[in-house]
């Protein structure tokens, strides 16, 4: 019986550490779309200004 549930919980550990690396990759690409957005507002500031 142990070893017929191996396989599942191998299944779901991948399942959940694909789940993981997604969410680690949308949360760094928030993170450079933010930074480049707020750069580029910037320089929009500093043009208007001068």
């Amino acid at each position: 019986m142990t070893q017929s549930m191996l396989p599942a919980e191998i299944v779901i550990s991948i399942i959940f550490g694909i789940l993981q690396l997604i969410v680690g990759l949308v949360s760094l690409w928030q993170q450079h779309y933010f930074r480049w957005a707020a750069r580029t507002r910037r320089r929009g500031r500093r043009r208007n200004t001068f």
